[in-house]
C-alpha cells in the first residue's frame, strides 16, 4: 500500500476588538463598584447595580461564544471530512482483523490438540480419573501463544506425570482398610498429603474403636470372673456338709465311710435344685464325691 500523508495548510484566524478599551473602562468602573457601601435604605439600589453588572458580563459572555463558533466553523468542515476518510479505512481494518484472529483461533486450536495428544499419551497408563484431573490441573493457555515452544509444555507435562506416579507407588502401600478413602482424597485436588492425612485420620479412628472394644471386652470378663466367683461360692454354701459328728469305722487307707456319705447324700436330695442351677449342682456334686476319692 502507497504511504499517504495528510497535509494540512492551515491559516489561523485573526479577530480583533476593543479588548484594552473595555478593560480600562471596567477597572474604572469595577474599582467604583467596590467602594460602594450599601445600607438598608440602599438595598433596592444594590439590587439594580447587581442586574446591570451581570446583564454586562452576559454580553461578554455571549460575544466570546458568538467568535468562538465563527472560528470554529472552518474545523467542523474538516471534522466531517475527517470521519468520512477514517471511515473509509475502518473497513478494511474490521475484515482483516477478523482474518486475522480466525488464523490465531485455529492455530489455537491446532496447537491445543498437539497439547491434550501428547498429555494423553504421556498419561495413557494413569487411571482414567486420574488422568482427567491431571489434565485439567496441568494445562496452561499460555502454551497456546505462537511464542510458546514446545519443550515447554512438555517438559511440564512430564514433570507432572512423573510427580503422580510417585503418588500413586506411595498410596499403594496404604493399608488396605484405608487406601479407598486415601485415593479418593486424593483424586480431589491430586495432593497426596491430603490423601496421606486421610489414611492416618482413619488408622487413629480404628485405633480408638478398638481400644475401646478391647477395655469393653477386658471388662465384661472381669464382670464375668466376679460372677463366676461370687455364684460358685453361693453353691458351696448351700452344698455345704452338715456339721454331725459320724462315728465311723476304721477303713483302709482312703476309703470312704458309709456313714459319711449316706449323711452327705441325705443333705443333698433334701436341697431342691431348679433347672437353671442343675448345672452348678452337678460340679457341686461332682466336688462333694471328690473329697472321699480314694488316695
Amino acid at each position: 500500500m502507497n504511504e499517504l500523508q495528510v497535509n494540512v495548510t492551515q491559516k489561523p484566524g485573526a479577530v480583533q476588538w476593543n479588548f484594552e478599551e473595555l478593560v480600562n473602562a471596567l477597572q474604572a468602573q469595577m474599582q467604583q463598584y467596590e467602594a460602594m457601601v450599601y445600607t438598608e435604605d440602599t438595598v433596592k439600589d444594590a439590587k439594580a447595580d447587581v442586574a446591570a453588572l451581570r446583564k454586562l458580563r452576559g454580553e461578554v459572555e455571549s460575544r466570546r461564544k458568538e467568535i468562538r463558533n465563527k472560528c470554529l466553523e472552518p474545523y467542523g468542515v474538516i471534522e466531517e471530512q475527517a470521519k468520512i476518510l477514517t471511515g473509509m479505512i475502518d473497513k478494511p481494518i474490521a475484515k482483516i482483523s477478523e482474518q486475522v484472529e480466525e488464523y490465531t483461533e485455529k492455530r489455537k486450536q491446532e496447537k491445543k490438540g498437539e497439547i491434550l495428544t501428547f498429555m494423553r499419551d504421556t498419561f495413557a497408563d494413569l487411571p482414567d480419573n486420574v488422568s482427567a484431573k491431571l489434565r485439567f490441573k496441568v494445562y496452561d493457555p499460555k502454551w497456546e501463544n505462537a511464542t510458546a515452544t514446545k519443550k515447554a509444555y512438555k517438559d511440564a507435562i512430564t514433570s507432572a506425570y512423573q510427580a503422580t506416579k510417585s503418588d500413586l507407588a506411595i498410596l499403594e502401600g496404604v493399608d488396605p482398610d484405608y487406601k479407598e478413602a486415601a485415593m479418593q482424597a486424593y483424586i480431589k485436588d491430586l495432593s497426596l498429603q491430603d490423601a496421606m492425612a486421610k489414611a492416618q485420620e482413619l488408622q487413629k479412628q480404628k485405633e480408638i474403636v478398638l481400644e475401646n472394644e478391647r477395655r469393653r471386652k477386658a471388662e465384661q470378663e472381669r464382670l464375668e470372673q466376679e460372677k463366676a466367683v461370687r455364684e460358685k461360692a453361693q453353691v458351696a454354701l448351700v452344698f455345704q456338709p452338715k456339721q454331725e459328728p459320724v462315728k465311723e469305722p476304721e477303713m483302709p487307707f482312703g476309703e470312704p465311710s458309709v456313714g459319711a456319705f449316706e449323711a452327705e447324700k441325705e443333705i443333698a436330695v433334701r436341697v431342691m435344685v431348679p433347672e437353671s442351677r442343675m448345672g452348678e449342682f452337678e460340679q457341686a456334686m461332682q466336688d462333694l464325691f471328690m473329697r472321699y476319692e480314694v488316695i
